[in-house]
């Protein structure tokens, strides 16, 4: 579904074509509701090239555009920029139409492609905290998001250096375990001796070897 800002794109590059100007400026969002909801600097471009009048330049390009279906008339404001503000019966239809398509106006993505998002990695050997689940949000949030676009999406939370973190838990249980603290809290001791053995690790070679 074509954008307000589309349509009166297309209808700038028309306008200038029948007023035998070239193509100029661009139709964006305006800078302060005051002068409506979008605005063409297209008469600036032009006069700064012809060395003309900008605001005749923009009287001109409004008498060849014919935005009466969406817009109100269209205005001059400043040195000349050219202001559209959305007619309300235009903007309802749009969103009616839009509420009736069960894409809400997104087009499918042309190409489309396979994509990998990684999730994130956390160390599964600790507990997970706020940052993974973060990284979740956002990734899945991306995944969606390029799937509506029809993407075809791999979600993926990879899942890091296990061997050598699970490692370092078995080799603290094995020697560092402290079985009334493990009764107590168990997950606050495997992270200890998790620690605990990655802290040897860093300093005894052997250690590091045997958590391998």
């Amino acid at each position: 579904m074509e954008t307000f800002q589309s349509l009166l794109t297309r209808e700038l590059t028309r306008a200038l074509a029948a007023a035998e100007l070239p193509a100029a400026g661009e139709v964006v969002q305006a800078t302060d509701a005051r002068f409506g909801d979008y605005q063409t600097n297209a008469a600036l471009v032009l006069a700064k090239q012809r060395g003309e009048n900008p605001r005749q330049l923009a009287q001109k390009i409004i008498d060849h555009l014919e935005v009466a279906e969406w817009c109100e008339p269209p205005t001059i404001a400043g040195a000349g920029f050219i202001n559209f503000s959305l007619n309300p019966g235009a903007v309802a239809i749009q969103a009616r139409d839009l509420l009736r398509d069960e894409r809400l106006g997104v087009p499918l993505a042309d190409p489309r492609h396979r994509l990998v998002i990684d999730f994130g990695s956390p160390n599964v050997a600790k507990p997970m905290h706020a940052g993974h689940i973060r990284s979740m949000v956002l990734g899945d949030t991306l995944a969606r998001i390029a799937s509506f676009l029809g993407h075809d999406v791999i979600r993926d939370n990879h899942i890091g250096d296990w061997g050598t973190q699970f490692g370092m838990v078995i080799y603290g249980w094995k020697n560092l375990l402290d079985r009334s603290a493990l009764e107590r809290d168990p997950i606050a001791e495997l992270v200890r001796i998790y620690k605990a053995a990655n802290e040897l690790g860093a300093t005894d070679p052997a250690v590091r070897e045997a958590c391998r």
